[in-house]
């Protein structure tokens, strides 16, 4: 008999053991619950080598081996471990709640050593199944507190562990009603040993459970990432459209403002070449017409039309949606282009415009994205000037390289920047100006970003704004 019921319990800790390597790789660091678990089932199956080890070895019951405490105590300790894996299902273990459970297992094994030599077997077999049966009411009960999740592998928790609380109770009432004292190990009650083995089949299945219940869960998880992930995807690039038609928006709002000025600056090399050619015609009329007279007349008017053929390209290449990346882009070549544009500008409203350039300024970014930010820039220097009505308004550009990197500094002398608008000047809907929008700089600032460069806002030489814009050097 004794032979039988330790081989059951060695291969049930086989069984055991096997179910821990199989998975330990993908769920033993997993989660709370599964290191619980790794523990759990590394107890039962060590207390059931030791307990069929103690078996085979002992004559009788009456053979108080301290072995027994040992294995007794990691058996109660494995229903410890497997209520928290079960409660961290859905809730923390804390610090707290872990130390007391691992009192309450070193007390048990005090007492179990305290009852080892004085008291006979059936009372032992009784607490033992009377400690376990509390604990697995316990199990029940957080498995009932998860089921709303309607998991079919919390079912079969809740089953297996019902099962496994139904056959120590039958193990419980097996042994309590054995009149006599239990000496040899024939004399355990029949029903009371296939309870036992019985619970432990179920606790397999409980083990294997938890760890489809974990799989099930990492399922959902990566289904939910996946969605989230096409759900981001969607609205990024949805995002970046916005954030595209915002940028048109702003460099059409932005050329508005220089609208006049531009219309002007075309008005007169137009009339020029209108001028010259009633000119010209005028002279061929003539006798004896001057071929030099005409040669000039010609001349001039091709001027014009490349002054007018300039502004026109300038324009395009601001409005072009085209994102085309160039090579290498010359700094100073783009703030000359953009010259034609606002240098009327500055002349009509009395501002004096500065332009510096020190070293070599050739960058890697975007042509028409460097123009929209300096477009957007000088233009909120305007503004500022005009708001802080100076006496002598001055804007001055700089565009210099050192360390590596090219910078571009637009500053003016304005009123400035208030130290706490300063520290957010480039979020969203945030403005300095009382009929802005608080577009213009956070545009600028992703646009910037977005070619890998940095902007600063900070002061002036002259106690206005400055804005400093840089990228590596090409």
């Amino acid at each position: 008999m004794k032979t039988i019921i330790a081989f059951n319990f060695g291969f049930i800790a086989l069984i055991l053991i096997g179910l821990f390597f199989i998975t330990k790789s993908n769920f033993r660091s997993l989660n709370q619950s599964s290191k619980y678990w790794s523990v759990a089932i590394l107890c039962d199956a060590m207390g059931l080598l030791l307990l069929g080890s103690m078996f085979v070895a002992m004559r009788d019951l009456n053979d108080h081996m301290a072995i027994g405490t040992v294995a007794n105590t990691l058996l109660f300790a494995s229903l410890i471990y497997q209520t928290l894996s079960i409660h961290a299902i859905g809730s923390r273990v804390g610090v707290t709640q872990r130390r007391l459970l691992i009192l309450v297992i070193l007390l048990f094994a005090l007492g179990w050593e305290y009852m080892r030599t004085r008291y006979e077997a059936n009372l032992k077999i009784v607490i033992f199944a009377v400690a376990a049966l509390v604990l697995l009411v316990w199990q029940l009960y957080e498995v009932i507190r998860r089921m709303e999740s309607k998991s079919f592998q919390l079912k079969i928790i809740f089953w297996s562990v019902a099962g496994e609380a139904f056959f120590t109770a039958m193990r419980l009432f097996a042994v309590a009603a054995v009149e006599s004292e239990i000496i040899l190990i024939e004399d355990l009650p029949l029903m009371a040993v296939i309870s036992m083995w019985l619970q432990y089949a179920l606790k397999i299945i409980a083990y294997a459970a938890l760890v489809g219940y974990w799989s099930e869960n990492l399922v959902k998880q990566k289904t939910a990432v996946d969605l989230e992930n096409q759900q981001f995807k969607i609205l990024s690039e949805r995002q970046k459209q916005l954030i595209d038609e915002l940028g048109q928006i702003n460099r059409v709002a932005t050329l508005g403002m220089l609208s006049a000025s531009i219309a002007h600056e075309i008005s007169q090399p137009l009339q020029s070449v209108l001028l010259n050619a009633e000119i010209g015609i005028d002279a061929l009329k003539r006798d004896n017409p001057d071929p030099q007279f005409i040669r000039a007349t010609l001349e001039e008017q091709l001027e014009s039309a490349n002054r007018m053929s300039q502004i026109v390209s300038t324009m395009r290449g601001v409005f072009s949606e085209r994102r085309v990346v160039t090579p290498v882009l010359d700094f100073d070549e783009v703030i000359r282009n953009l010259a034609l544009l606002v240098i009327p500008q500055a002349k009509n409203k009395g501002i004096e415009l500065v332009y510096e350039k020190s070293g070599d300024t050739q960058v890697h970014a975007k042509r028409a994205e460097v123009q929209q930010v300096l477009l957007n820039l000088v233009s909120n220097a305007f503004d500022a000037l005009a708001q802080a009505n100076v006496a002598e308004p001055k804007i001055r550009i700089g565009c210099w390289s050192a360390e590596g990197r090219v910078y571009c500094a637009i500053e003016d002398n304005g009123g400035g920047l208030a130290d706490d608008i300063r520290e957010d000047i480039f979020r969203f809907f945030k403005t300095s100006k009382s009929t802005g929008m608080g577009l213009g700089l956070w545009l600028s600032k992703y646009i910037v970003e977005r070619n890998k460069g940095e902007i600063q806002a900070g002061v002036s030489q002259w106690g206005g704004a400055k804005f400093t814009i840089s990228f590596a050097q090409a």
